[in-house]
């Protein structure tokens, strides 16, 4: 509904203001909303604007914790490009861990300990884990990729076939894997790969928004000097996006 007016006709020169009149005015002038003080509002029945609505360069649009933005069935959002400098700019990291995610490819499997848990290199011979990347968000741009390991104590020399971590796109039409990019471990003692540290791919940066899968490629340790128990703890995926909302 609209205010009713005080005078549908309209004032002319010379008319008589009656007291039902000004307070007509009075009530309406009430309830409009205040476009300078601001306030707190309860509308009787729901606002429809016919036109367009424009939020300004330095304000936004906020729902409150509980509210709801709703479309209707059939409306349309149009969003301009997500990668636009009034966007601004989010870096996360993912965590992939044993509880969370994992397929066992030969012998690197779960291991849940009773302090810890972590995947473990059974045996000495050459292994491989991969894991899925789908708790990335997929507007989000991936940049690094870390994984956290520990090899066994034990170890005379360096193994001759280090771990690595790979980072691989999965083609879903054909089932094929791309390599991105790949670190090998490069702990200069066995003192130091027996300790537990960090390796990470070089800095990449790929987007998520594909029609192709993500995955992480763990392998372990092999050939001369290898030993059974190689431990990878956790795998951080480092990625940055564009948001759009109140900076």
């Amino acid at each position: 509904m609209t205010f009713s007016r005080g005078k549908p006709t309209g004032f002319v020169t010379g008319d008589r203001l009656t007291a039902a009149q000004i307070n007509t005015i009075d009530l309406n002038q009430s309830r409009a909303i205040d476009g300078y003080e601001g306030g707190d509002y309860t509308p009787a029945s729901s606002l429809r604007f016919m036109s367009q609505v424009k939020i300004g360069s330095t304000g936004y649009l906020g729902v409150e914790s509980g509210g709801e933005f709703e479309l209707a069935a059939g409306a349309t959002m149009v969003l301009g490009d997500i990668t636009d400098t009034s966007c601004a700019t989010y870096n996360g990291r993912t965590f992939l861990t044993p509880a969370k995610v994992g397929q066992t490819s030969g012998n690197i499997i779960p291991d849940y300990g009773s302090t810890y848990s972590c995947w473990t290199q059974s045996t000495a011979t050459s292994g491989a884990l991969l894991l899925p990347l789908d708790s990335v968000p997929r507007i989000a741009t991936v940049t690094n990729i870390a994984v956290r390991l520990k090899g066994a104590g034990g170890h005379a020399a360096l193994p001759s076939t280090p771990p690595s971590i790979e980072f691989m796109s999965h083609d879903y039409l054909d089932g094929g894997l791309t390599q991105l990019a790949i670190q090998v471990d490069t702990s200069a003692t066995p003192g130091a790969y027996e300790t537990a540290h960090y390796i990470s791919t070089p800095a990449v940066s790929v987007s998520m928004n594909q029609l192709l899968g993500f995955v992480v490629r763990l392998k372990g340790e092999s050939g001369d000097n290898a030993l059974a128990d190689l431990q990878f703890f956790s795998v951080i995926v480092y990625w940055t996006c564009s948001r759009l909302g109140h900076n």
